[in-house]
């Protein structure tokens, strides 16, 4: 307990550090930066510029205007023990403190803490609690269990000399590591990954302290940081991955001075083979030409299998037209055919140069797969106007194509309409007993091209049950070739017969063909 001016007591205390009472206004400051580093505090020190407090745990630096706390002094820091009893200043700015493992001296200007021990002539390792003073010589006196010690400051120097650690011994799998060269002068030890457990001993020649001597290590490549272990001179490492390291120790002498350099040695751990990167770099090679092998047998095997798929589709549509063309063409010659029977000989003239304009069209397109929309158009017209001459007054027809199509650009297997136009012209048209009507309309949606083939004829249940001799003989074998070519074409094409009614009279036929465009 000390007394401040203006009425300011500071006390040391068990459970809350250093608390100040003021006895004119009767109040008490507490300072929970103290008190949560340690809540014991048994001595404190006012000088120039700190305040010093001596707890249970260590030594507290704090400013002396904000009590701000700037350092712990512990044994990380140096000091032979954190039980600290007293605290004095010497006249060339250090701070000494007892202990119950002896006397300290912290050159905090420097960061260097020089401890004392029974060696120095102290009456005891073990001081007393608030037990210091200094004389008008300036001489530190402090009290101990078996009496006092005093110190004179100017005969106290601080020793520099601290030389570098030496490894003296390596051992591998608790083995002595074998090498024609000394182990102090090794830079370097190459192990196999199965030889990964490595124990390292040192020693620092500084003989006159040995006792007071403690190291620090570090393992490049494992450690994070400086691992402090006191006197302690060896240190183990076990199951280290492949990989190079470099093994660091040094050592501080009694006045906490480190050696600036380290004893080092470099340990290499060679991987097994099949962790070496000549391997992975082979293996991954092996592997990127096995892969592209496969992929490129997939392709190949995948191109084969459409090239073959191709070559059977182009070899049924091939079929399917040498069929269609035979069957349009005999249709064709019974209508000129007709025409000679009933000696109308100028329409058969007329009818013949159309036809063989037709044959050309015909001839020309079947050499293709698809031809434009136009050219199929074009034939079509010319179809149904010499259907139209053949039959004269028995059907109109019109054709409606939507505003916007591009004729010219759009890609269709020639001779897909052509089929289901003769059918309703021979199956439904002409069995009216009035003119008929025949209507085609060609409709575009996005990618989906619609052709609708609409007449008024008899309807096919009627057809189907006409018992006209002529007519029964006529099979629809283009109907059924053409079904097949639009979907070999494509499986989302569709075509839809739909039987027009008014109730249950029937009033004609529609046909509509929906083309998925490439």
């Amino acid at each position: 307990m000390k007394e401040f001016e203006d009425g300011n007591i500071f006390m040391s205390t068990e459970t809350n550090c250093l608390v100040q009472y003021n006895y004119l206004q009767g109040t008490f400051t507490t300072y929970p930066q103290f008190s949560n580093l340690c809540g014991t505090s048994r001595y404190f020190y006012f000088d120039s510029l700190f305040l010093w407090i001596a707890t249970d745990d260590g030594l507290i630096q704090a400013d002396k205007k904000n009590m701000r706390v700037i350092k712990y002094w512990t044994t990380k820091n140096g000091l032979s023990n954190n039980y600290i009893y007293a605290v004095l200043p010497d006249p060339f700015r250090r701070i000494w403190v007892s202990s119950n493992a002896g006397l300290s001296m912290i050159d905090y200007q420097n960061n260097v803490c020089r401890n004392f021990t029974l060696s120095d002539n102290l009456q005891d390792l073990e001081f007393n609690t608030a037990c210091c003073y200094t004389d008008k010589k300036n001489n530190l006196w402090f009290g101990g269990i078996n009496g006092l010690n005093i110190v004179q400051p100017t005969i106290t120097r601080t020793n520099t000399f601290s030389p570098k650690p030496i490894i003296t011994q390596i051992e591998v799998m608790n083995l002595p590591y074998k090498t024609d060269t000394a182990i102090p002068y090794i830079g370097k030890i190459v192990l196999p990954y199965d030889k990964n457990f490595i124990n390292f001993q040192f020693q620092t020649p500084n003989y006159s302290q040995t006792d007071k001597i403690v190291y620090k290590y570090l393992l490049k490549g494992v450690d994070t940081g400086w691992i402090y272990i006191g006197n302690k001179n060896f240190i183990n490492y076990t199951q280290l991955q492949p990989g190079t390291y470099t093994f660091m120790v040094k050592s501080n002498n009694a006045n906490n001075q480190w050696s600036q350099d380290a004893a080092s040695v470099v340990v290499e751990i060679i991987p097994p083979w099949w962790r070496t990167w000549w391997f992975w770099t082979v293996f991954i090679l092996v592997s990127v030409m096995v892969l592209l092998y496969a992929i490129t047998y997939r392709i190949s095997r995948i191109k084969k299998e459409e090239s073959l798929k191709y070559k059977i589709i182009e070899s049924e549509m091939k079929s399917l037209r040498s069929q269609m063309n035979p069957h349009f063409i005999f249709n064709s010659l019974n209508s000129i055919n007709g025409f000679v029977i009933e000696n109308k000989t100028h329409l058969a003239s007329d009818y013949l140069t159309k036809f063989a304009r037709l044959i050309r069209l015909i001839l020309e397109n079947s050499k293709n797969e698809t031809i434009t929309l136009e050219k199929e158009m074009d034939t079509l017209k010319l179809y149904l106007l010499m259907e139209s001459l053949r039959f004269e007054d028995k059907f109109e027809y019109h054709i409606q194509i939507e505003e916007g199509i591009e004729l010219e650009e759009i890609c269709i297997p020639p001779l897909i309409i052509q089929p289901f136009v003769e059918n309703a012209i021979w199956h439904g048209l002409l069995h009216r007993t009035s003119k008929g009507k025949l209507e085609i309309n060609i409709l575009q949606k996005l990618n989906q091209l619609s052709i609708e083939v609409i007449d008024d004829g008899i309807g096919r249940e009627k057809s189907a049950t006409y018992k006209n001799i002529k007519h029964e003989s006529r099979k629809s074998y283009g109907i059924e070739i053409t079904k097949q070519r639009i979907l070999s074409l494509n499986k989302q094409n569709t075509i839809e017969i739909i039987d027009l009614k008014n109730g249950v009279e029937p009033i004609g036929t529609k046909v509509q063909i929906t083309l998925f465009l490439f």
